[in-house]
């Protein structure tokens, strides 16, 4: 799955990034969970190629209702070159279905390491991009990523270990790339309500 503050791909987890809650809309700020909620790559282990593999993105609403956090999970540990791992959320502050702000995060290395973390503001015409983006210079959010041992929802998937690169980073069946981002709602000029 390839997620970008400009256009974001409808397979695997796709849509999960961006809507965070319910296919076709992003996130509303004001919308709250009982418990975090993880969504699992319904595409299964390694249904993307190389950078493009988020296997599971989790919300949690227990930090508001000053903030929340977000995480994504990439089944690379290793990435080489330029190429990175890239992921954003999408936030809806006017509940119109359409995206306001936009997270991202990126890394890469060997291991991955945190590179970026970047608040855009979007023109709020579309639901599934930050179309019209334009970078936010100073805010408060803050996003790390690593590899988290024992972190692939995949493990014990025995497709997995069959369909997986891992001739470099071997720990990658049982490990992922985890970014964390705690979102400061004032960030985006609104509170929970």
């Amino acid at each position: 799955m390839q997620t970008s503050k400009k256009a974001v791909s409808r397979s695997g987890l796709a849509a999960l990034v961006l809507v965070l809650a319910g296919v076709g809309a992003v996130m509303p700020v004001a919308m709250t969970f009982a418990l975090p909620v993880t969504l699992v790559d319904d595409g299964g282990a390694d249904d993307a190629g190389g950078q493009k593999d988020l296997s599971q993105i989790t919300t949690d609403a227990a930090p508001l209702p000053d903030s929340l956090t977000v995480t994504w999970n990439w089944d690379d540990t290793s990435i080489f070159g330029s190429n990175t791992l890239d992921a954003c959320s999408l936030f809806d502050t006017d509940n119109d279905g359409k995206a306001n702000y936009a997270l991202c995060v990126t890394a890469g290395g060997n291991p991955v390491t945190h590179q970026s973390t970047t608040l855009w503001s979007c023109d709020d015409s579309k639901s599934d991009r930050c179309s019209g983006n334009s970078p936010i210079g100073s805010f408060s959010s803050t996003c790390t990523a690593a590899v988290e041992a024992g972190s692939d929802p995949f493990a014990s998937a025995p497709a997995h270990a069959n369909a997986n690169d891992c001739n470099i980073a071997p720990k990658c069946f049982d490990d992922d790339t985890v970014a964390r981002c705690t979102v400061k709602l004032s960030d985006f000029g609104t509170t929970n309500r």
